[in-house]
Protein backbone atom coordinates (compact mmCIF):
# COMPACT_ATOMS: atom_id res chain seq x y z
CA UNK A 1 0.00 0.00 0.00
CA UNK A 2 1.45 3.40 -1.05
CA UNK A 3 1.43 6.11 1.42
CA UNK A 4 0.16 9.51 1.32
CA UNK A 5 2.43 12.15 1.07
CA UNK A 6 1.48 15.73 3.38
CA UNK A 7 0.15 18.26 1.85
CA UNK A 8 -3.19 18.85 0.08
CA UNK A 9 -3.50 17.55 -3.78
CA UNK A 10 -4.51 21.15 -5.92
CA UNK A 11 -8.09 19.80 -5.91
CA UNK A 12 -8.00 20.13 -2.26
CA UNK A 13 -6.50 23.92 -1.99
CA UNK A 14 -9.21 24.77 -4.81
CA UNK A 15 -11.78 23.81 -2.23
CA UNK A 16 -10.98 25.34 0.48
CA UNK A 17 -10.40 28.75 -1.41
CA UNK A 18 -13.43 28.48 -3.02
CA UNK A 19 -14.77 28.01 0.57
CA UNK A 20 -13.05 30.95 1.66
CA UNK A 21 -14.44 33.10 -1.15
CA UNK A 22 -17.77 32.20 -0.30
CA UNK A 23 -17.58 33.07 3.20
CA UNK A 24 -15.64 35.98 2.75
CA UNK A 25 -18.66 37.16 0.37
CA UNK A 26 -21.09 36.04 2.91
CA UNK A 27 -19.31 38.28 5.46
CA UNK A 28 -18.41 41.43 3.62
CA UNK A 29 -21.94 42.66 3.13
CA UNK A 30 -22.11 42.29 6.96
CA UNK A 31 -18.82 43.93 7.93
CA UNK A 32 -19.76 47.04 5.54
CA UNK A 33 -22.85 47.95 6.92
CA UNK A 34 -20.97 47.58 10.40
CA UNK A 35 -18.40 50.22 9.25
CA UNK A 36 -21.35 52.90 8.60
CA UNK A 37 -23.13 51.94 11.55
CA UNK A 38 -20.13 52.96 13.50
CA UNK A 39 -19.44 56.48 10.88
CA UNK A 40 -22.97 57.10 11.80
CA UNK A 41 -22.35 56.66 15.30
CA UNK A 42 -19.56 58.93 14.90
CA UNK A 43 -21.26 61.72 13.29
CA UNK A 44 -24.24 61.68 15.90
CA UNK A 45 -21.70 62.43 18.07
CA UNK A 46 -20.58 65.60 15.66
CA UNK A 47 -24.06 66.48 15.68
CA UNK A 48 -24.17 66.12 19.43
CA UNK A 49 -21.51 68.94 20.14
CA UNK A 50 -23.08 71.34 16.95
CA UNK A 51 -26.16 71.00 19.33
CA UNK A 52 -24.36 72.20 22.30
CA UNK A 53 -23.29 74.90 20.48
CA UNK A 54 -26.21 75.81 18.85
CA UNK A 55 -27.87 76.36 22.56
CA UNK A 56 -24.89 78.48 23.58
CA UNK A 57 -25.87 80.64 20.71
CA UNK A 58 -29.44 81.01 21.24
CA UNK A 59 -28.49 81.83 25.11
CA UNK A 60 -26.22 84.28 24.04
CA UNK A 61 -28.60 85.86 21.12
CA UNK A 62 -31.61 86.68 22.91
CA UNK A 63 -33.01 82.27 22.80
CA UNK A 64 -32.64 83.26 18.53
CA UNK A 65 -32.14 79.74 16.88
CA UNK A 66 -28.81 79.61 15.10
CA UNK A 67 -30.11 81.57 11.63
CA UNK A 68 -29.52 80.05 7.81
CA UNK A 69 -28.68 83.18 6.90
CA UNK A 70 -28.17 86.81 7.97
CA UNK A 71 -27.56 90.22 6.67
CA UNK A 72 -24.68 92.19 8.16
CA UNK A 73 -25.13 95.57 9.52
CA UNK A 74 -23.65 97.65 7.55
CA UNK A 75 -24.25 95.11 4.47
CA UNK A 76 -25.38 96.65 0.97
CA UNK A 77 -25.94 93.42 -1.50
CA UNK A 78 -26.49 90.48 0.65
CA UNK A 79 -24.33 88.17 -1.26
CA UNK A 80 -21.32 87.35 1.22
CA UNK A 81 -20.83 83.56 2.11
CA UNK A 82 -20.41 85.06 5.76
CA UNK A 83 -24.38 85.91 6.44
CA UNK A 84 -24.30 81.85 6.05
CA UNK A 85 -24.94 80.46 9.63
CA UNK A 86 -22.42 77.29 9.64
CA UNK A 87 -19.94 79.53 8.14
CA UNK A 88 -16.61 79.36 10.40
CA UNK A 89 -14.37 82.31 8.86
CA UNK A 90 -15.31 84.69 11.72
CA UNK A 91 -14.57 84.19 14.66
CA UNK A 92 -17.18 86.72 16.15
CA UNK A 93 -19.95 85.06 14.58
CA UNK A 94 -22.60 82.01 14.84
CA UNK A 95 -20.98 78.95 16.36
CA UNK A 96 -17.10 79.86 15.57
CA UNK A 97 -17.11 81.72 19.56
CA UNK A 98 -17.82 77.98 20.46
CA UNK A 99 -17.17 75.15 17.54
CA UNK A 100 -13.39 77.10 16.48
CA UNK A 101 -12.93 79.44 13.34
CA UNK A 102 -11.64 78.44 10.08
CA UNK A 103 -10.77 80.84 7.12
CA UNK A 104 -12.92 80.79 4.81
CA UNK A 105 -14.56 77.63 5.40
CA UNK A 106 -17.68 75.93 6.95
CA UNK A 107 -18.11 73.18 9.49
CA UNK A 108 -18.03 69.64 7.83
CA UNK A 109 -16.51 71.13 4.68
CA UNK A 110 -13.67 69.61 2.79
CA UNK A 111 -11.88 72.30 0.62
CA UNK A 112 -10.21 72.48 -2.56
CA UNK A 113 -8.18 75.64 -2.59
CA UNK A 114 -7.41 77.40 -5.67
CA UNK A 115 -3.96 75.86 -5.47
CA UNK A 116 -4.90 72.41 -5.03
CA UNK A 117 -4.28 72.01 -1.32
CA UNK A 118 -6.96 70.04 0.28
CA UNK A 119 -8.04 70.48 4.09
CA UNK A 120 -10.45 69.53 6.33
CA UNK A 121 -12.47 71.29 9.25
CA UNK A 122 -13.85 70.16 11.95
CA UNK A 123 -16.99 67.80 11.76
CA UNK A 124 -16.43 66.52 8.81
CA UNK A 125 -18.44 63.16 8.45
CA UNK A 126 -16.72 59.69 7.96
CA UNK A 127 -18.90 59.26 5.76
CA UNK A 128 -18.76 62.07 3.49
CA UNK A 129 -16.99 61.05 -0.22
CA UNK A 130 -14.50 63.43 -1.15
CA UNK A 131 -15.23 64.26 -5.21
CA UNK A 132 -12.34 65.81 -6.14
CA UNK A 133 -14.23 69.43 -5.50
CA UNK A 134 -14.95 71.54 -2.50
CA UNK A 135 -18.16 70.19 -0.82
CA UNK A 136 -20.12 71.09 2.07
CA UNK A 137 -21.57 68.25 4.61
CA UNK A 138 -23.79 69.89 6.41
CA UNK A 139 -27.19 72.25 5.80
CA UNK A 140 -29.71 74.42 7.71
CA UNK A 141 -33.50 74.57 7.09
CA UNK A 142 -33.91 77.32 4.70
CA UNK A 143 -37.13 78.57 6.47
CA UNK A 144 -34.30 79.97 8.70
CA UNK A 145 -33.14 82.55 6.06
CA UNK A 146 -34.06 85.40 7.31
CA UNK A 147 -32.27 87.86 4.72
CA UNK A 148 -33.28 89.19 1.46
CA UNK A 149 -32.25 91.70 -0.65
CA UNK A 150 -34.24 94.82 -1.32
CA UNK A 151 -32.73 97.90 -3.18
CA UNK A 152 -29.77 96.91 -3.48
CA UNK A 153 -29.44 96.06 0.03
CA UNK A 154 -29.51 92.76 2.47
CA UNK A 155 -32.28 93.38 4.77
CA UNK A 156 -33.87 90.89 7.42
CA UNK A 157 -36.58 89.27 6.79
CA UNK A 158 -38.08 88.64 11.16
CA UNK A 159 -40.69 85.90 9.46
CA UNK A 160 -37.64 83.90 8.92
CA UNK A 161 -36.45 83.91 12.64
CA UNK A 162 -37.41 82.12 15.32
CA UNK A 163 -36.65 81.89 19.50
CA UNK A 164 -36.73 78.45 20.58
CA UNK A 165 -38.99 79.62 23.74
CA UNK A 166 -41.48 80.85 20.75
CA UNK A 167 -41.77 77.07 18.81
CA UNK A 168 -44.39 74.92 19.16
CA UNK A 169 -43.04 72.01 18.35
CA UNK A 170 -39.39 72.57 19.01
CA UNK A 171 -38.60 68.69 18.94
CA UNK A 172 -40.48 68.12 15.22
CA UNK A 173 -38.40 71.19 14.06
CA UNK A 174 -35.53 70.20 11.58
CA UNK A 175 -32.38 72.41 12.25
CA UNK A 176 -29.47 70.62 10.81
CA UNK A 177 -28.81 67.72 8.75
CA UNK A 178 -26.70 66.38 6.12
CA UNK A 179 -26.29 67.92 2.77
CA UNK A 180 -23.59 67.50 -0.57
CA UNK A 181 -23.56 71.13 -1.74
CA UNK A 182 -20.61 72.63 -3.65
CA UNK A 183 -20.12 77.06 -2.98
CA UNK A 184 -22.43 78.79 -0.96
CA UNK A 185 -25.34 75.62 -0.61
CA UNK A 186 -25.31 75.37 3.06
CA UNK A 187 -29.23 75.34 2.83
CA UNK A 188 -32.11 72.92 2.52
CA UNK A 189 -35.62 73.25 1.84
CA UNK A 190 -38.81 71.39 2.30
CA UNK A 191 -38.80 71.30 -2.15
CA UNK A 192 -35.19 70.24 -2.60
CA UNK A 193 -34.80 67.06 -0.06
CA UNK A 194 -34.03 65.02 -3.24
CA UNK A 195 -32.84 68.00 -5.92
CA UNK A 196 -30.60 70.62 -5.26
CA UNK A 197 -31.97 74.09 -6.21
CA UNK A 198 -28.98 76.05 -6.72
CA UNK A 199 -31.37 78.80 -7.33
CA UNK A 200 -32.49 79.04 -3.59
CA UNK A 201 -28.53 77.80 -2.56
CA UNK A 202 -29.68 74.58 -1.47
CA UNK A 203 -28.34 71.09 -1.20
CA UNK A 204 -30.20 68.09 -1.40
CA UNK A 205 -29.60 65.88 1.88
CA UNK A 206 -27.03 63.36 1.49
CA UNK A 207 -28.85 60.20 3.18
CA UNK A 208 -24.97 58.48 3.31
CA UNK A 209 -25.17 56.53 6.72
CA UNK A 210 -27.17 52.82 4.71
CA UNK A 211 -29.58 55.43 2.92
CA UNK A 212 -30.80 57.29 6.21
CA UNK A 213 -29.46 60.48 6.85
CA UNK A 214 -28.57 61.95 10.82
CA UNK A 215 -30.23 65.61 11.66
CA UNK A 216 -30.38 67.69 14.35
CA UNK A 217 -34.04 69.30 16.08
CA UNK A 218 -34.70 72.96 17.04
CA UNK A 219 -34.54 71.27 20.60
CA UNK A 220 -31.37 70.11 20.10
CA UNK A 221 -31.57 66.58 20.39
CA UNK A 222 -30.52 64.19 17.14
CA UNK A 223 -31.98 61.68 15.19
CA UNK A 224 -31.37 60.18 12.11
CA UNK A 225 -34.11 59.31 9.43
CA UNK A 226 -34.66 56.80 6.47
CA UNK A 227 -34.75 58.83 2.90
CA UNK A 228 -38.57 57.06 2.85
CA UNK A 229 -38.96 58.85 6.37
CA UNK A 230 -37.54 62.33 5.62
CA UNK A 231 -40.97 64.98 4.98
CA UNK A 232 -40.47 66.32 1.03
CA UNK A 233 -42.40 67.59 -1.55
CA UNK A 234 -41.83 64.37 -3.25
CA UNK A 235 -43.83 62.14 -0.72
CA UNK A 236 -46.09 64.74 1.30
CA UNK A 237 -46.71 67.09 -1.89
CA UNK A 238 -47.19 70.99 -0.48
CA UNK A 239 -47.89 69.64 2.85
CA UNK A 240 -44.56 69.13 3.81
CA UNK A 241 -43.92 72.62 3.61
CA UNK A 242 -46.87 73.27 6.10
CA UNK A 243 -45.56 70.41 8.63
CA UNK A 244 -44.03 70.67 11.98
CA UNK A 245 -40.90 69.53 10.10
CA UNK A 246 -40.55 72.39 8.13
CA UNK A 247 -42.48 75.23 9.67
CA UNK A 248 -41.41 77.76 12.15
CA UNK A 249 -45.23 79.17 12.50
CA UNK A 250 -43.70 82.15 11.44
CA UNK A 251 -43.00 81.87 7.99
CA UNK A 252 -45.86 79.13 6.96
CA UNK A 253 -48.74 78.06 9.17
CA UNK A 254 -48.30 74.76 10.90
CA UNK A 255 -50.59 71.79 9.43
CA UNK A 256 -49.11 68.60 9.50
CA UNK A 257 -46.75 66.41 12.01
CA UNK A 258 -45.01 63.95 10.01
Amino acid sequence: MMKRKNGFTLIELLVVIAIIAILAGMLLPSLQSARERGKRVSCLGDFKQMGVACQLYSNDNNDYLLPAELPFADSTTGTSMRHLGLYAGDSQRYLAPYLGFFTGASYGTIIVTSGGTIYRTSFVCPSLQFKNVSINGYVITSQLRAKTNSGGKAVLLPSRTAKAGSLKYPSKLLHITEGEGGGTSLMVDWDTVHTADGNKACSKVSFRHNNSANLLYADSHVDSLSRSAFPCKEIQGSDAYYSSFWATGKAQEIKYHF
